[in-house]
């Protein structure tokens, strides 16, 4: 016998679970360049930076002193080799400044001239002058930073800087080339700033900046003192 509601069966609607929708907070964070409150943002150059410095330590690439420990990268003989690889001669150069001049470099440079003698030396090659080698230092955090800068004459160009010793306890790692390279062919016209001419390295911040400041020093010293100092005689 049918049932009162007829031949036809009753049709039972199909049910679909929803998912829930993601929260507005939720699609920010898909695009790409937005920040999420309360999220962990830094910029990408940093991460980079981070991440390198973590891939060179893990690797084994620099040894221990690298990553902060105090240490003497080449004595006073050995810079001076490097500074003057070729069979050139040199001989050192007396720069003492008076308040004048002294006042002079440090506006030009904007960098404070720390001592009133700065160790340089001239190389020559069959009776021309061909660079100067200046030796000098700057406080990094709170202790001096040796360093040396070869400059190329009469091009006025930095051809190396080389950290001689190193007395922080951390930061060391400017003394390696990744660094100092990018000093190579800066002259006195250059704006040399840690995070524009030459990298900021976290860790090394103010490392970075003292020897950009004693690049920009050495750099005036030459324009404005050594650059036209004739050849210097034995005796």
């Amino acid at each position: 016998m049918e049932s009162a509601m007829g031949s036809h069966a009753a049709v039972i609607p199909e049910i679909r679970e929803e998912r829930p929708r993601p929260s507005e907070r939720c699609r920010r964070a898909r695009r790409p360049g937005m920040r999420v409150p309360g999220a962990v943002w830094l910029p990408k150059a940093m991460w980079l930076t981070l991440t390198w410095i973590a891939a060179m330590g893990l690797a084994g690439l620099f040894p221990p002193a690298a990553l902060g420990q105090p240490q003497q990268f080449h004595s006073r003989e050995e810079a001076l080799r490097l500074a003057f690889p070729n069979g050139e001669t040199f001989r050192a150069v007396a720069l003492a400044f008076s308040a004048e001049v002294q006042s002079k470099i440090e506006k030009k440079a904007k960098a404070k001239v720390l001592r009133e003698v700065i160790e340089c030396f001239q190389g020559v090659s069959q009776g021309q002058v061909t660079g100067y080698a200046c030796i000098d230092n700057e406080i990094g955090k709170e202790r001096f930073i040796t360093y040396m800068i070869r400059i190329d004459h009469p091009a006025g160009e930095i051809r190396f800087i080389e950290v001689m010793e190193y007395r922080e306890a951390v930061g060391a790692i400017v003394a390696y080339p990744h660094f100092t390279r990018r000093f190579k062919g800066l002259t006195a016209k250059d704006p040399i700033r840690a995070g524009m001419t030459v990298p900021r390295i976290i860790g090394a911040t103010l490392s970075c900046r003292a020897l950009a400041a004693g690049s920009r020093k050495i750099l005036q010293v030459y324009d404005l003192y050594l650059r036209n100092l004739p050849v210097q005689r034995a005796g």
